[in-house]
């Protein structure tokens, strides 16, 4: 699952970044876009959101018209679908639940893009039924007191934490902070790597 505090820190660039890696290295890849009130996936991956997750839950739609591959990287994808009325209570039903326990099964990863925590409670209802959370942060732009309080309120609701990334990462202002000897070799080393 991967989620953040706030929109704009670029969770879902974040997911399918990670999902695309991980179809790219042969692992059978499923992302769900799990953001039924602010859906972006679809754009991303340049498809117009139409069916998905919100009529599967809804009882409208079967599962086999939602997986989509996408041809290039071999990434399959469940869009979120039109916005329903009470998205709280389809991410938080036992079909919810029994779609993910099916899809853990079938495929090798099965990577949530779900709403940031602080906007709207959705995100907290997965938590427990993913096997492990990343916590996606704006570098700069996202206040300390809001990324701490996102991570206390996964963690508070029973998330497993792999981690915090960082995104947006500015190379040279970060360099110029001097924190340590290894962020300026770094910045060097990626600035002749890309020829700047």
């Amino acid at each position: 699952m991967v989620t953040s505090s706030v929109p704009g820190e670029g969770k879902t660039t974040t997911s399918l970044s990670l999902a695309a890696a991980s179809a790219a290295s042969g692992a059978r890849t499923l992302l769900i876009d799990c953001d039924l009130r602010q859906p972006s996936a679809h754009k991303n991956l340049g498809v117009e959101n139409e069916a998905g997750l919100a009529e599967f839950l809804s009882g409208q739609r079967n599962l086999e018209e939602l997986v989509h591959v996408e041809p290039r990287t071999g990434l399959y994808y469940i869009l979120a679908g039109k916005r329903p009325p009470s998205p709280t209570d389809l991410l938080g039903s036992l079909r919810m639940r029994r779609l993910l326990q099916q899809l853990g099964d079938a495929f090798d990863l099965v990577v949530l893009d779900t709403p940031p925590v602080l906007a709207v409670s959705d995100a907290l209802l997965l938590v427990r039924q993913a096997d492990t959370t990343i916590f996606v942060v704006r570098w700069e732009k996202t206040r300390r007191d809001i990324a701490s309080t996102g991570v206390k309120m996964v963690y508070e609701a029973g998330a497993r934490l792999s981690g915090i990334v960082l995104t947006q990462v500015d190379l040279r202002r970060h360099a110029q902070y001097d924190y340590t000897d290894s962020g300026v070799y770094y910045y060097r080393g990626y600035k002749k790597y890309y020829g700047e």
